[in-house]
């Protein structure tokens, strides 16, 4: 039995969100998607803190590095030094191109970046590139 992989989307501005849930919609993904809507939040799902049920594996990240109270490289910098966090998988959901914003978020460790401009084509570039076929759930 394979295990089915749990979304966490982690993105503060609700139109993103939005758009991710239906471009995911509209690819006929059918994972379990779980949100928060910033990185104190999605610590606290994946630990089951403050009244969060704890996110259980297998699940990918995807991060948006900027956002209020803990911003995405702050929260990968907090995942990395934790032994029961530290081999999550995280892909950077963000609309800047920037090198500096690459480089940043490289030295952490992440799987790859989801431009919010052309969503579809990041994402399914992006599970593929990692043999993820296995754990998208497409309906027919």
């Amino acid at each position: 039995m394979v295990d089915i992989v749990t979304l966490l989307i982690v993105e503060d501005d609700a139109f993103d969100f939005k758009s991710m849930q239906r471009t995911l919609k509209d690819m006929r993904v059918t994972n379990p998607v779980a949100h928060a809507s910033d990185g104190q939040e999605a610590l606290d799902i994946l630990r089951g803190n403050n009244g969060k049920n704890k996110l259980e594996k297998p699940y990918l990240i995807f991060l948006d590095l900027r956002m209020p109270k803990l911003d995405g490289l702050s929260f990968l910098k907090e995942i990395r030094s934790d032994d029961e966090l530290k081999d999550a998988t995280v892909f950077i959901f963000t609309s800047s191109e920037s090198d500096e914003d690459i480089k940043s978020a490289d030295k952490y460790n992440v799987a790859g970046f989801i431009l919010k401009s052309d969503m579809e084509g990041s994402f399914t570039e992006a599970a593929e590139s990692l043999g993820f076929s296995w754990c998208i759930v497409r309906n027919s």
